[in-house]
């Protein structure tokens, strides 16, 4: 989990993805544009490339180079793939994997924004089993899950840049899931979640919880 102030050597691996025979790996280098994403074929047989990437970050109200992606997943729109991307504090990026190639400097689209003052911990696609439609779920660690669907990702124009500080949620339509206090959370199965979550009268004790889709109550 993403703490303000650690070591910048703690960020040098945020997220790992697996996607159609590559390994994609989020984090900071050490060079200028510090926001670097690796593309590392499979098997491993030194075939790599990697991606410096900058984003407007609508709370700083600035271009950022050194921000890390923090969870990331693909999804194809239309046939073609794109990474989505939430950002600490939080912005939410779509970028096509095709942009990503090796060496090139890419700038993100932040399509939304999900609530400043906050850290995301676990990000997942799943399909809703009411009503068939496919979403991406977000959980925080200072507030509930933010419940967003596929369809509004594909279609969402980017949000304007060179404008003041944005300190709420803004740009894609977003639903707010009663789903707080997870130190991790993963899907199980087309029905089913699982949560671990500290328990509320000792802080010691990790408890793991399952949790039926799509409301994800307990």
């Amino acid at each position: 989990r993403l703490e303000f102030g650690q070591p910048a050597r703690r960020l040098a691996i945020t997220d790992i993805t697996w996607h159609d025979g590559e390994v994609l790996v989020s984090g900071v280098s050490n060079e200028e544009f510090a926001s670097t994403l690796r593309r590392i074929g499979y098997p491993f047989s030194g075939n790599a490339g990697a991606t410096s990437i900058e984003i407007w970050h609508a709370v700083h109200a600035e271009f950022e180079t050194r921000a890390p992606i923090i969870r990331q997943l693909v999804h194809s729109f239309d046939g073609v793939p794109h990474l989505i991307a939430v950002y600490a504090c939080t912005p939410l990026v779509r970028i096509p994997l095709s942009a990503l190639t090796h060496g090139a400097h890419v700038r993100g689209e932040m399509i939304g924004e999900l609530g400043f003052g906050n850290t995301p911990i676990d990000m997942v696609a799943y399909t809703d089993p009411g009503d068939g439609k496919e979403y991406m779920l977000v959980t925080h660690n200072q507030r509930n899950a933010t419940r967003v669907a596929m369809s509004d990702i594909g279609r969402a124009a980017p949000l304007p840049v060179n404008v003041p500080n944005v300190f709420t949620q803004v740009g894609i339509a977003q639903f707010p899931i009663p789903l707080s206090g997870a130190e991790h959370f993963d899907m199980l199965d087309a029905s089913w979640a699982v949560a671990i979550r500290c328990h509320p009268a000792d802080p010691r004790r990790l408890d793991l919880h399952t949790l039926p889709l799509p409301f994800f109550f307990d």
